[in-house]
């Protein structure tokens, strides 16, 4: 990372892959515990996987789009080793056998990470699998890399944060661009 820049991130997993974004850049994390209706969009691409109306603060309401991005980003092409090769084709055998239904993949997957597109009052709501913390990375505990050149990674993402010391030490930390996102989504 460049001398005297910090970045608080919060880290998330979708897929089984470690995930962050800036902080500041989240409005909400919401658990949908069945008080959230998400209305499903005829003809909407794949990645959609409704819209709601959401609190976002108190008292202001928003339509808030929600989507998979697993269904936008390739992650299996987020590393590529021998060693992940093996490791993604056991989590694919175990997809296959997870993912009967889209039904069925939305139940055990019900965390949203809540985002303004940057137009207007619009939200986007990110589906992940899991929060895990807020970490604060800097240029002496880490190093941040640009995106790979991987067609739907580098559009997606500000970089790679790789941590040198701490509960992360080593792991390879992707940092979302919500702004890119929603682009995509919202264009």
């Amino acid at each position: 990372m460049d001398e005297g820049i910090r970045k608080r991130v919060i880290l998330f997993k979708i897929g089984g892959k470690k995930f962050g974004i800036e902080v500041n850049k989240v409005k909400k994390i919401i658990k949908e515990k069945g008080d959230i209706q998400i209305t499903k969009v005829d003809g909407a691409p794949p990645y959609i996987i409704g819209i709601s109306e959401i609190e976002i603060t108190q008292g202001e309401q928003a339509l808030v789009s929600f989507i998979d991005i697993r269904k936008i980003i390739d992650i299996g092409n987020l590393e590529k080793t021998e060693q992940k090769e093996i490791q993604e084709k056991k989590y694919e055998k175990k997809e296959e056998e997870d993912y009967e239904s889209e039904e069925k993949q939305l139940s055990k997957r019900r965390l949203f990470m809540i985002i303004p597109t940057g137009k207007t009052k619009d939200f986007i709501g990110i589906l992940i699998d899991d929060i895990e913390e807020i970490e604060e990375f800097d240029s002496i505990n880490s190093k941040l890399y640009p995106p790979p050149e991987i067609k739907n990674i580098k559009e997606f993402f500000d970089g790679i944060i790789v941590a040198y010391e701490g509960k992360n030490k080593g792991e390879r930390i992707f940092i979302i661009n919500p702004s890119k996102i929603s682009e995509f989504i919202v264009e």
